[in-house]
């Protein structure tokens, strides 16, 4: 039905929004196909919907599993393509932001996670660093309307290998946007030295350096004041996944550090926010069963 409308382009963002949330592959494929045809009378457009296409293909011989080659070929000429502009481009960028997103949630396969979030840290540094005159209007919907909202959906992930891949798309939005004031105060918690640095120590290999990263962070709590929206988009998140997790049980000391800083966290917390918390915890306790000891624990904190 598309391509009997006078201005197909006009649906344009609104299509590239599903590659974020769409999933099955016959979905995708048919949503591919959709893009293509609303971008077929624009130049522009076209280039786009090749790549995405690209980064979208399936192995012909193989038919359960994507074309890396392909994919990593798209990323490699996305990437270039985002770098060498003279201007950053919004409807360029945004199509590329939600496919990545997707491909770090849902793709159990190490190349294409790394791709994808590489490729969102070279779209955060191109526009952290443009000064055209659209650069602030791109920075708006780009990073401000749509990918910052994936990071916080992105840190609330069960899986930790989802989890991380976002606190590093979050550290470089800190690095490069460090006065912005979605971002305030958390450039305190960067360092050089990634031995002190708190998005690296978070999420290290290492469990007794994720434990120093919640002890920093404590820490800092004692003597900075957050926004609640930082403290309940970011720092809770943290928090409430090594309670959820059961294979984090063992580790006394990285449990005692989260329930210190659960208890750092809720003290700047205004009161609707701290009771919401408290509940929430409070409605696990019948529903984890084995997890009760932990939660019981952070409820008394």
């Amino acid at each position: 039905m598309m391509q009997y409308l006078t201005k197909p382009e006009s649906f344009y963002r609104t299509i590239a929004q599903l590659f974020s949330t769409i999933e099955r592959r016959e979905s995708r494929v048919l949503l591919c196909k959709l893009f293509k045809v609303i971008c077929e009378n624009n130049e522009k457009y076209k280039t786009v919907s090749s790549l995405v296409e690209k980064l979208n293909s399936w192995d012909r011989r193989k038919a359960e599993e994507p074309d890396y080659l392909t994919r990593l070929e798209a990323f490699s000429q996305i990437n270039s393509m985002i770098s060498g502009a003279d201007e950053p481009d919004v409807d360029i960028l945004l199509p590329v932001v939600y496919n990545c997103c997707h491909f770090i949630y849902a793709i159990d396969d190490l190349s294409i996670r790394d791709n994808s979030t590489h490729c969102l840290l070279t779209i955060i540094t191109k526009l952290a660093s443009s000064t055209s005159q659209n650069a602030s209007k791109v920075f708006n919907v780009v990073l401000e309307k749509t990918l910052v909202p994936q990071v916080k959906l992105g840190i609330r992930s069960k899986s930790e290998v989802v989890r991380h891949e976002f606190l590093a798309v979050l550290q470089s939005l800190v690095n490069n946007c460090p006065n912005h004031n979605m971002f305030t105060g958390l450039k305190d918690l960067c360092d050089k030295d990634p031995e002190a640095d708190f998005f690296e120590n978070i999420r290290h290999i290492q469990i007794h350096k994720r434990s120093r990263a919640l002890r920093r962070l404590f820490k800092h709590l004692k003597d900075h004041q957050f926004r609640t929206e930082i403290l309940m988009s970011y720092f809770n998140p943290l928090v409430h996944a090594f309670v959820l997790d059961s294979s984090y049980s063992s580790h006394a000391n990285l449990q005692d550090a989260a329930i210190d800083l659960l208890g750092a966290i809720c003290k700047q917390l205004p009161w609707q926010y701290y009771l919401q918390l408290l509940r929430f915890y409070l409605k696990l306790l019948p529903k984890k069963v084995e997890l009760q000891k932990q939660i019981v624990r952070y409820v008394k904190r």
